[in-house]
């Protein structure tokens, strides 16, 4: 079974608390402490992981992200580098699962099938493409099932009924709900109509529903996973990292305590 569906099988949010979903770009400070981060944040609570692979030209991300994918390719990480640190993950983390989170293009310049089959070889269960539209995945679809890949569905606030209708079709794992319009990062709030918009998601998918985009403490997480199965955290942890000259004991340590206070806040 794929470890994305394991957990969501195995987890109980009243003994465990909701999902937490965690976002870190891979490379930031570097390739090699990556890893050993991650395993941190994953001990203090994080339940799955969305592992970035660094873009020149993103859609999605806010300044936070796009910050740290910067860094990242300066410091010429690469998706290789991104497969290897899914791997060190996979010795400590046996059963974490663990998400790919690239643009398209990366992918397919390394090589669709291959991407997968290597990412899959080092332990991965998912792979979210943030700028693959629905109407496109039919063709990646054969190498995922090949490797036993899920691939992670976006649903947007102005999704309409017709299309929401079809992603909700093909969804495998978890379907990502972006809570906001616009880019990823930080807000102090979220939309007043956001739980009606989770709950009509909530009510047609038959996987997990986790929130993401803006969610940035212990109070917007938990109004955000009122009416799903959990949330999805990056800017505000990668920023912990970039604020702290480059993951000095403090930043690693805050980052872990604002991992702490989220899962809190989700039990």
């Amino acid at each position: 079974m794929n470890r994305v569906d394991q957990f969501f099988k195995n987890n109980d949010p009243k003994t465990n608390g909701k999902a937490l979903t965690i976002y870190y770009t891979c490379g930031v400070p570097s390739v090699e402490k990556s890893a050993k981060y991650i395993n941190k944040l994953i001990d203090a609570g994080a339940d799955i992981v969305e592992l970035g692979v660094p873009f020149s030209d993103p859609v999605a991300d806010g300044v936070v992200i796009q910050e740290a994918a910067q860094k990242a390719l300066i410091n010429n990480v690469t998706i290789q580098d991104v497969i290897a640190t899914t791997a060190k993950i996979r010795e400590q983390h046996k059963d974490t699962p663990i998400v790919l989170f690239s643009y398209y293009n990366v992918i397919y310049k390394y090589g669709v099938e291959k991407t997968f089959s290597e990412f899959a070889n080092a332990g991965g269960d998912a792979v979210l493409i943030v700028d693959l539209p629905h109407e496109e995945q039919q063709e990646i679809f054969e190498d995922l099932e090949k490797h036993n890949l899920h691939l992670i569905q976006l649903v947007a606030p102005e999704t309409n009924e017709s299309r929401l209708n079809k992603i909700v079709a093909s969804a495998k794992g978890f379907i990502y709900m972006v809570t906001v319009n616009g880019v990823t990062g930080q807000r102090t709030e979220l939309p007043v109509d956001l739980s009606k918009k989770i709950q009509k998601l909530v009510a047609k998918s038959p996987v997990p529903v986790l929130a993401g985009f803006g969610i940035s403490n212990g109070t917007t997480a938990k109004i955000a996973a009122e009416n799903c199965d959990g949330v999805i955290v990056g800017s505000a942890i990668v920023k912990k990292f970039l604020d702290s000259q480059y993951c000095s004991k403090n930043s690693i340590e805050s980052a872990c305590n604002l991992v702490k206070e989220i899962k809190n806040a989700l039990s």
